[in-house]
């Protein structure tokens, strides 16, 4: 997803056992599911590939 320099913007992302859903702005933009159960649990991770990022904001809540 290509993001202007200097636009913020609002990414969520929702895991329920292995489903996996991306919101960019509040639109669904990737959905996938890990058919192997590989990542049940785990850590989060940011990463920008050849360029940088500011984070302004993360927050982890758990689903109901």
């Amino acid at each position: 997803i290509g993001t202007p320099v200097g636009q913020r913007v609002a990414v969520r992302i929702e895991a329920r056992g292995n489903q996996f859903k991306v919101f960019y702005n509040g639109e669904l933009v990737i959905e996938a599911e890990d058919p192997d159960g590989v990542y049940p649990m785990g850590r989060i991770g940011l990463r920008a590939d050849h360029d940088s990022i500011k984070v302004y904001s993360v927050t982890v809540t758990e689903l109901e």
